[in-house]
């Protein structure tokens, strides 16, 4: 499969899935990160981030609630996407945006000495 077409397929998911898990966990608010589709289109991660959870246990509960509505998910997107298959869905918690953060804080303290 191209690569085009997988970034393509990626982005697309990326989209409806980060609606999906909105409306189901509004309290979340919940950031796809990236989807990284397999090239067979029978797999693909979802790299997610929640903005308002820094408690690690909360986020591997979240993290399994969204993992158990997946096969929902999955049902959901192959009736609203053109698609010949829809990947099997694995959630992932994506920690970048805190290392993000870590930084940020190290460089202003750097910054105002």
């Amino acid at each position: 499969m191209s690569k085009l077409r997988i970034k393509r397929v990626n982005e697309l998911l990326q989209q409806q899935l980060s609606k999906l898990i909105l409306k189901e966990f509004p309290q979340s608010f919940a950031t796809v990160q990236r989807v990284d589709t397999t090239a067979d289109l029978k797999t693909a991660k979802v790299w997610v981030s929640f903005l308002n959870f820094k408690n690690k246990q909360n986020t591997k509960d979240l993290i399994s609630q969204i993992q158990e509505k997946s096969r929902e998910f999955q049902n959901i997107l192959a009736k609203s996407l053109n698609l010949k298959f829809i990947p099997k869905l694995e959630f992932k918690y994506d920690t970048s945006p805190e290392a993000i953060d870590k930084i940020d804080k190290i460089l202003a303290k750097e910054k105002n000495k």
